[in-house]
This record gives structure tokens, sequence and C-alpha cells, in this order.
């Protein structure tokens, strides 16, 4: 038996794809979001060099002293994965403390991964450039859409969860 897609849920997931739609026509719209991709670039910049890796930042740039370097820019700091998640959670039938759960326990797991992608990626790139397109265009993504769904499934299924009654 296939369960029914809320309502509320497809409507949120359907703005929340014509909003992103209308957002990537212009890259101009984009402008507004420039300090978060800043501040992703800091972060794994950060943790490069708290990990033992050389690393500086100039602006959304993380640089390497052999010449590698990468560009976070809006669509690295993982808005749009950010933003589906957290329509994914609030639109769901569940308690409410339930939702407020997810959302405090997935967003932080899902801006982790993407510290985590980004990390492997600039490290791909200074010890093995021959990879660093094949996991910054397929593997990555792949693996991000599998945890964003995994994740989600997991904590869809304890929040929509009945509570057992007290065993008599």
């Amino acid at each position: 038996m296939v369960a029914r897609v809320p309502r509320r849920f497809a409507v949120a997931l359907a703005a929340l794809v014509v909003a992103l739609g209308w957002l990537s026509l212009d890259p101009e719209r984009l402008v507004p979001l420039e300090p978060v991709a800043v501040l992703t670039a800091q972060a794994t910049a950060g943790l490069l060099r708290a990990g033992g890796i050389e690393a500086t930042r100039s602006g959304r740039v993380v640089l390497h002293p052999d010449g590698f370097a990468i560009e976070v820019d809006v669509a690295c700091a993982a808005l749009a994965p950010l933003a589906l998640l957290a329509v994914a959670v609030v639109a769901l039938p569940a308690p409410l403390s339930r939702r407020f759960v997810g959302l405090l326990l997935l967003v932080p797991a899902l801006l982790a991964l993407n510290l985590l992608r980004l990390i492997h990626l600039f490290v791909l790139g200074v010890h093995a450039p021959q990879w660093f397109d094949l996991f910054h265009d397929l593997l990555w993504r792949a693996a991000a859409l599998l945890g964003l769904l995994g994740t989600w499934l997991a904590w869809r299924h304890w929040a929509v969860a009945q509570p057992r009654s007290p065993a008599h």
C-alpha cells in the first residue's frame, strides 16, 4: 500500500521548488546569501587547519600553499538541501515537539556532512587532483542525497510512530 502524501507537505515542497527555481534564474538574487558562503569557507579553512592541513582563506576561496584552491559559492553552503530538509520536517504531520527535535538534530548533521564534503574535496584536490571532479560532480552529490534521504526517513519513522501503551 502506498502512503498518501499530506497536502501541506506537497504544497510546501512545491513552493520550495518554485522558490529555488526562481533564485537560480538570476545569480544576482543569490548575492544576499554571499555571507553564508564566506562563513562556510571560513569554517572549512579552520577545520582543515585544525586537522593539520595547511589552508588559508580569502573571502570565499580556501587556498593551499601548493596552489590548489576551492571557491565556496552559495551552492556549496548546502542552503538548498537545508531548505528542503526544513520543509520536509516542518510539513510532516507529526507532533510539534518531534518536528522541533528533527530540526535540532538534522540541520546540524547536514551542515557537518557538508563541511566533511568540502574538507574531503580540498584534501583530494591537494593530494589526488585526478579524483576531484569525480567526487565533486558525482560521488559526493550522491552521498549527500542518500544521507539526507536516509536521515530524514529515519527521523520520519520515529516522528510519526505512535507511542506504545504501557503493558498491564
